[in-house]
């Protein structure tokens, strides 16, 4: 099943019903070796790059569907957990080194490299699980709190993911909430003061831990009865060169209308684009799925409408939500 899977994998992609595609694109290991595979149309050539091979262009790519979908493999003695990478793509005799629009952890460098990283968290949280699925009508209270506040210390040093659960739980519980709704938790632009601006959809911010210290995270608020909502944008991304924007030297993300005017900041995804819907959902599902979120609250730049393409994205993403995680909560702003 999992090999019928890989194999249908870029087909549903190019289509916009792979919602799982977190599990193809990206870095993933497979026996002693490891695949890397990139979404990049526009591109002529392409490289995984990065420090296990000093950043030269010792490791082609090969497109493997006509859609844009590159790939490669190595061996896994030169590569493991916090290797850094990039993919470096040619587009119109230009040198693009792009990020992984799937990376799960990234340095902390200006330049934004991702790092490789498997989970390897042992979840406790069965109690909450089945407390959750045997209380869909239960009433919800959400207590609102941005982890970059939190977790930033008087000094401007940082807390870390574990640091700052207890006493976001206390803080929520004291007041009578019944979840906390997470605010600034991607990978984001630097000095970003939005929560907006993300260049890791996939990622938790690298400032306050690992993958596994926000695993740790939900976890102990699961443990202690509290539910965990992400403020989650499927409307824009960051411009910063680290993130989406002009990926393969196209509007590859973006909408190619909106992007004329409007905030110079963000980009708004083109929802009308198969592959993008694939990105998206795929990006709700794998919260859900392996940071066991209970939920997605919309968020938008203020003064930013609703488009008839986002509405009917929602009708896409809820019905998959409900097929695949019936639990998990999804907050729009309805107009």
């Amino acid at each position: 099943m999992r090999q019928q899977r890989y194999e249908l994998a870029p087909y549903l992609f190019h289509r916009g019903t792979n919602y799982r595609v977190y599990e193809y694109l990206g870095v993933h290991r497979s026996g002693d070796h490891f695949v890397f595979r990139v979404w990049a149309p526009r591109a002529a050539a392409a490289f995984a790059v990065g420090d296990f091979n000093s950043w030269s262009e010792s490791l082609p790519m090969t497109r493997i569907t006509p859609g844009g979908i590159w790939q490669c493999e190595m061996h896994s003695d030169i590569f493991g957990y916090g290797s850094l990478y990039k993919f470096k793509l040619v587009s119109d005799g230009e040198e693009l080194y792009r990020t992984d629009p799937f990376g799960v952890w990234f340095e902390r460098a200006e330049q934004g490299a991702a790092r490789f990283f498997e989970n390897r968290h042992v979840w406790q949280d069965g109690g909450w699980t089945a407390y959750r699925a045997s209380s869909n009508t239960a009433p919800v209270s959400i207590y609102s709190a941005d982890i970059s506040a939190w977790c930033r210390r008087p000094d401007g040093s940082c807390r870390a993911y574990t640091e700052v659960a207890p006493l976001i739980v206390s803080q929520a519980k004291s007041e009578g909430h019944t979840h906390v709704a997470l605010h600034s938790v991607f990978e984001s632009a630097p000095c970003d003061d939005t929560g907006l601006a993300v260049t890791g959809f996939f990622a938790p911010s690298c400032q306050y831990g690992d993958p596994d210290d926000f695993c740790a995270l939900v976890d102990y608020m699961h443990r202690a009865g509290v539910g965990v909502i992400l403020d989650w944008s499927p409307v824009c991304f960051s411009r910063h060169e680290r993130g989406l924007a002009l990926y393969d030297g196209s509007l590859l993300y973006e909408d190619r209308v909106a992007r004329r005017g409007g905030d110079t900041r963000f980009s708004r995804f083109d929802l009308a684009r198969d592959g993008v819907r694939s990105f998206l959902i795929s990006n709700a599902c794998f919260w859900a799925d392996r940071y066991h979120i209970d939920g997605l609250r919309v968020c938008r730049p203020e003064g930013w409408s609703r488009t008839e393409s986002e509405k009917k994205f929602y009708g896409k993403l809820a019905a998959e939500l409900k097929k695949s995680f019936p639990h998990t909560l999804l907050i729009t702003d309805d107009e």
